[in-house]
């Protein structure tokens, strides 16, 4: 899960590149990089940790939202570890939701 904790170290670049202004353009390569770690993460280590992503789900935050959620035969564990995720990625937002 090198690649998933490496996105998700890296993910308050994203936010900060979607805020837009002058850190659009300080943050622009490396929220780029982080946009590339998601998907291979998202097609690799999340694949094997909870299960082939479903359609449109090819970032990670789109799978932790429905993982979450526990609505498509996920294991307990993996609803804990999405709500997780989700706690994480919420705290970074501006508006608190991811």
């Amino acid at each position: 899960m090198i690649i998933t904790a490496a996105t998700a170290l890296l993910y308050p670049l994203v936010i900060q590149f979607k805020r837009g202004g002058w850190r659009r353009w300080v943050c622009a390569v490396p929220a780029y990089f982080v946009f590339v770690l998601d998907l291979v993460a998202n097609y690799t280590e999340l694949a094997w940790a909870l299960g082939w992503p479903l359609k449109g789900e090819y970032t990670i935050s789109r799978r932790i939202r429905r993982t979450a959620q526990g609505l498509h035969g996920e294991t307990p564990a993996q609803v804990r570890l999405a709500k997780a995720v989700q706690v994480y990625l919420d705290a970074f937002e501006a508006d608190g939701k991811h």
